[in-house]
């Protein structure tokens, strides 16, 4: 067993890998400002105290007396065009893992927001998180461009994606398995944090799955 390691996997020039990102979350506000954040706490979200913000737009307290959240709650970070209509695909989330009340704090899974940023808070959707597993699986596993042969899939998956956390019916990672499309090796795990490529450069994920296929030249 290792804490705080990294392990590489180095393949030949001929391998390949294909990501795709499935989500799970729906913005329910308007974009709000970070006015005041240390490292992951934020503080003040539009000049007011960030539990309250986010409370009102749940018509609920967020955490029980222990501070552990009662449901579960991310903020997202808009990438590209910030007043365009988007989709979850635009969508960088940060889980709300405990708040303070006293201090009117919320303190997110990662210390990568900042001051200035816009956000919004984000409601997962337990049905929305299978349907996209099942079609996009499905859809992008069925290509494989150049004639090249795939020889593994790797699948990294959100914790809090299980049913037990989730409230899902059905293990989501059940659904990924039954859409892949062939006898493809499949190898997954649960993770805290994902990692793939958004925008341009790999970046850390909440609340998603990572789906990764290696192929190499036929």
């Amino acid at each position: 067993m290792r804490r705080h390691a990294a392990l590489a996997l180095v393949f030949p020039k001929g391998v390949t890998a294909d990501a795709i990102i499935l989500r799970a979350a729906r913005p329910i506000s308007a974009f709000m400002a970070v006015t005041h954040i240390e490292g992951a706490e934020i503080f003040t979200l539009d000049g007011r105290r960030a539990l309250d913000v986010v409370e009102e737009h749940l018509n609920a307290p967020l955490t029980d007396t222990a501070g552990h959240p009662s449901r579960i709650m991310t903020l997202g970070l808009k990438l590209g065009e910030q007043w365009e209509s988007g989709t979850p695909d635009d969508y960088v989330n940060r889980l709300i893992v405990t708040a303070d009340r006293e201090k009117g704090s919320v303190t997110l899974f990662e210390p990568d927001f900042y001051e200035g940023a816009l956000v919004q808070l984000m409601q997962n959707d337990p049905e929305m998180m299978l349907n996209i597993a099942r079609d996009r699986v499905a859809a992008a596993t069925m290509r494989c461009e150049g004639g090249r042969q795939p020889f593994l899939r790797l699948y990294i998956d959100c914790a809090g994606r299980a049913s037990a956390m989730s409230g899902a019916l059905v293990e989501e990672a059940d659904v990924v398995a039954e859409a892949l499309p062939d006898d493809t090796p499949f190898l997954g795990f649960y993770s805290g944090v994902e990692i793939a490529p958004l925008y341009g450069r790999s970046r850390p994920l909440d609340w998603t799955g990572v789906l990764a296929t290696y192929s190499r030249e036929g």
